[in-house]
């Protein structure tokens, strides 16, 4: 991935500078590309860890997300199937990790300060400190917020280029309403951690989590994009890569319409047209992207997701082996009704 070289303008700045001016009376050239290197590697080492914990929060919300859907789709009948494919369990030792700092609010916050602190310098003229890359957008933040959707067809949502200015959007209007209401907060007395705190809850957590989404769609095309991946593995990714950019607006789909990004029914009426179109047709490549992806038979340790695709064998297989399944509970007289004699 292209980086730009280490600080070079700020380097050309201060070479223009006597080095007297710079309250430095003699310094070597070598000591100065340490120091700005030093310099470089702490701004990227930000960035990282802002990366780094955005993308933590976003992995730990996702499986505690589709293990509930998934019991949702069973239903209360299903509560069978629910404990041999063991995802009860998955989802008991899954849901310390999301609650290890409060509910990942703490990590989100680090990722939205470091937004912020980039936001400030856009604001200010200043230059934007983005190594990466990720943030480098924000330097055209007036122009980005003025856009407004416009699409008429299924076609026009399903493409790189809009699920890329969509987040743009969305980053720049959460972005520009968080330092609002920390802002108008501080104005009314509030100390800056309250202030903080209050933001918290409706934008800056909303940001955290745009932002890793953001980061994940920003790597999964230069993926795609790769020149060595076969043509024909290109084309299914590019497919999971639009689904799965669809499904992430959708949920964002309440702050797009409140920061007036669309007006109308469209905007939310084509992105649920173009998930269901992506998915018939992913439907054909759905068992082999799986298989792929998935571990072993014996690492699953599920009856759903087995290799060999028998899911009611293993189904019958897990009731029938189960101890005490023909067998009566051992409670089974507190529900019978005793019957007294009428003699």
């Amino acid at each position: 991935m292209h980086e730009p070289p280490l600080l070079r303008p700020q380097r050309e700045r201060n070479a223009e500078k006597p080095v007297e001016a710079m309250g430095i009376s003699k310094v070597s050239a070598p000591m100065l590309l340490s120091l700005s290197r030093f310099v470089y590697f702490l701004q990227l080492g930000h960035l990282e860890l802002s990366i780094a914990v955005s993308s933590s929060a976003l992995c730990t919300y996702i499986p505690s997300l589709v293990s509930l859907l998934f019991l949702e789709e069973l239903g209360p009948s299903s509560i069978g199937v629910f404990l041999a494919a063991n995802l009860g369990e998955l989802r008991d030792c899954h849901d310390a990790k999301v609650t290890y700092e409060g509910d990942n609010n703490v990590l989100g916050q680090q990722a939205s300060n470091w937004l912020l602190r980039q936001w400030g310098k856009s604001v200010a003229g200043e230059e934007v400190c983005s190594p990466l890359g990720t943030a480098t957008f924000l330097v055209n933040a007036p122009k980005i917020l003025t856009t407004r959707f416009t699409g008429t067809t299924v076609g026009e949502v399903t493409t790189h280029e809009f699920i890329l200015s969509t987040y743009q959007w969305l980053l720049c209007w959460l972005l520009r309403e968080t330092d609002r209401r920390l802002k108008q907060a501080e104005q009314e007395g509030k100390n800056r951690f309250t202030a903080r705190n209050h933001a918290q809850v409706f934008r800056a957590r909303t940001l955290s989590i745009a932002y890793a989404e953001s980061n994940t769609l920003r790597y999964f095309w230069s993926r795609c994009q790769c020149p060595r991946l076969e043509a024909s593995l290109r084309h299914v990714l590019v497919n999971w890569y639009l689904l799965y950019g669809l499904w992430c607006i959708d949920k964002h789909l309440v702050t797009l319409y409140q920061g007036e990004y669309a007006t109308g029914p469209q905007l939310a009426a084509l992105v649920g047209e173009g998930i269901l179109h992506l998915c018939s047709r992913l439907k054909i490549e759905a068992v082999a992207t799986v298989d792929a992806l998935s571990p072993p038979d014996f690492a699953l340790n599920s009856v759903l997701g087995r290799a060999d695709g028998r899911v009611y064998d293993h189904l019958q297989a897990a009731f029938f082996q189960n101890p005490g399944a023909f067998e009566r509970p051992h409670w089974w007289k507190e529900l019978v009704h005793k019957q007294t004699s009428k003699l």
